[in-house]
């Protein structure tokens, strides 16, 4: 082979090899940015936690929760409690009602988000029905709990401290050919 060709040969494997690096990138773009922000709290995303925290906080807030029904999905979906008062560092449940209103059995899974965005690093779930997918038969209703803490750090905050609530949103979107989990 004459050297041109080498250098042609060469040039295509590089190319080649930067074309499946980057399509590997593109498919490892979405889970690296849940790990991500899963780990930080960035964007309002609640961090996850095996336990709760001891001691307990000085600060008291005030914790709302909501509850939407993507589009496509025929599900009632709410709180239970529409808000509680909350010291950093304690655990609370709290429990959402799921129905399926079609005549059909569906899946569905639940994606969780915190406001104000800030606050997200501070909130975090111990155990959350947004972990899992969800399969309900026609008409079938399942209570599911969020256990959730919000982080003695909050406290330290300068950023957080004029906020005195916080509220924890969900939205639940339809899931085909998942398996019943929780």
């Amino acid at each position: 082979m004459n050297q041109r060709a080498l250098t042609n040969k060469s040039l295509g494997i590089i190319i080649a090899t930067v074309f499946v690096g980057m399509i590997g990138m593109a498919y490892a773009a979405v889970p690296l940015y849940r790990m991500f922000c899963g780990a930080t709290g960035y964007n309002g995303t609640v961090t996850q936690a095996d336990g709760s925290p001891h001691p307990l906080g000085q600060r008291m807030m005030h914790v709302t929760f909501d509850a939407n029904v993507g589009p496509g999905l025929d599900w009632s979906f709410a709180p239970e409690t529409a808000s509680v008062e909350v010291r950093t560092g304690q655990v609370k449940t709290v429990y959402y009602k799921f129905t399926n209103n079609s005549d059909r059995t569906e899946t569905a899974r639940a994606v969780d988000n915190v406001a104000p965005l800030r606050a997200g690093q501070y909130a975090v779930k111990i155990q959350c029905f947004c972990d899992t997918f969800h399969t309900l038969k026609p008409h079938q209703t399942v209570e599911l709990p969020v256990v959730f803490y919000l982080s003695r750090r909050l406290e330290a905050s300068r950023e957080m401290q004029g906020v005195k609530a916080v509220t924890f949103s969900y939205t639940l979107y339809e899931n085909k050919g998942r398996a019943l989990n929780g």
